[in-house]
């Protein structure tokens, strides 16, 4: 099972960077105080920045998904950056992708149609 810590960086634009690494057991609960505090303090944007997680745990997913509903419920999104390419296609195979924003340069699937 894959474990992340979170590093939280504010912009002034209202935006808030969420770094997942796989490190700590625990990190889901930061990742969920992470996004409430941004929610709180006024941020529009969360941007969850998975680059250093070979591939993203059903829990991990579950917490984004909350993240995304807390976040849009105040009129503000979540969005997945830089996932893997084993994240990509988890996101594709279970139909997250008409539901999770991913930014783009995520390394999708050279030669693969997107839905």
């Amino acid at each position: 099972m894959t474990t992340v810590t979170t590093r939280t960086t504010s912009s002034s634009h209202g935006a808030v960077l969420i770094e997942l690494t796989p490190d700590v057991p625990h990190a889901l609960l930061d990742l969920h105080r992470a996004v409430t505090q941004a929610v709180v303090r006024g941020a529009c944007r969360v941007v969850v920045d998975v680059s250093q997680v070979d591939c993203l745990s059903s829990s991990t997913i579950t917490a984004v998904l909350w993240a995304q509903r807390r976040c849009r419920s105040r009129g503000g999104a979540v969005v997945l950056r830089n996932p893997s390419a084993r994240t990509m296609d988890l996101i594709i195979r279970t139909g997250l992708w008409d539901v999770l924003e991913v930014e783009a340069g995520a390394p999708a699937a050279a030669g693969r149609r997107l839905p």
